[in-house]
């Protein structure tokens, strides 16, 4: 695989996939991350993803853009998931770059914008990028939910801020990105 081919997998098997696996192999035993997160290696990093998919259910990542130069790529990549612990489905771009060798991301420097993140988990106004964007609320507790919902996973899924673990890896429903599985009669708010 290119450098580029390499990324372009490692965030569709680590964010969407969540094939932990494959990043293992395909992130350097001595990795290093420079963002503040902080991976020093490859498991490092697969502990990232975890909490991660964790706090998100149905995570999808988009490649907005990638550039490669040798072994650099630089990447924006979009990300869109639904937050277990508010049930907010939300929308936010970071900026990623890799040092690629023989086929392993041996380094990274990335940038999530925190602020926004907690903004939208918290409900408040979004930025003007993105205000025309629908903004989903998660169903309110007394909604009838789909059979085998369970309420608890969904609420207590949080990691940082809370600092409850989550008590299921997956929902046990269909990904509630999708709107069979919203409770009858409940509908995103705009």
């Amino acid at each position: 695989m290119t450098p580029k081919e390499t990324v372009i997998r490692f965030f569709q098997e680590g964010y969407t996939n969540r094939n932990f696996d494959f990043v293992m192999e395909c992130v350097a035993e001595n990795y290093t991350d420079h963002s503040p997160a902080g991976a020093k290696s490859n498991a490092d990093a697969v502990g990232i993803l975890k909490i991660v998919a964790e706090q998100y259910t149905c995570l999808r990542t988009e490649m907005v853009d990638i550039f490669a130069e040798g072994g650099m790529v630089a990447t924006r990549v979009r990300y869109d998931g639904l937050h277990r612990e508010t049930g907010r489905h939300i929308t936010f771009e970071a900026l990623e770059n890799f040092r690629v060798e023989n086929g392993t991301i041996v380094e990274s420097w990335g940038y999530w914008p925190d602020r926004e993140i907690e903004e939208k988990l918290r409900g408040e106004s979004e930025p003007a990028s993105s205000r025309s964007a629908e903004k989903r609320k998660g169903p309110p507790q007394d909604a009838a939910a789909p059979k085998n919902f369970d309420w608890i996973s969904l609420q207590t899924a949080g990691w940082r801020g809370s600092g409850r673990r989550c008590r299921a890896a997956e929902p046990r429903w269909s990904c509630p990105c999708s709107p069979a599985a919203w409770p009858a009669g409940w509908q995103p708010t705009r």
